[in-house]
């Protein structure tokens, strides 16, 4: 496994997708810039640099690959869920 692009954890999945940009790509990203502050990590992606943008999509859309810190406050937790949301 390698790490790929370093801007792909802030894409959201319908843009890797469909190539959709609206306001929701741009929650999604916030919540990922929420938690690389609260964290205080970066957001890689630990997959196979040749996987297809699907495969890549399918595993962003998850965001439970990125863990949560026992200091990031609950409601913060619960917003970048809420940012991650796809409805």
């Amino acid at each position: 496994q390698s790490v790929i692009n370093p801007v792909l954890p802030y894409l959201a999945p319908e843009f890797l997708q469909d190539g959709t940009y609206e306001t929701p790509a741009d929650c999604y990203a916030m919540g990922i810039i929420l938690w690389e502050l609260f964290c205080e990590e970066i957001p890689t992606l630990h997959i196979n640099s040749s996987e297809s943008l699907t495969k890549v999509s399918d595993y962003i859309s998850k965001p439970s690959h990125l863990p949560t810190k026992a200091q990031c406050p609950e409601d913060v937790t619960a917003l970048m869920e809420q940012l991650w949301a796809t409805d």
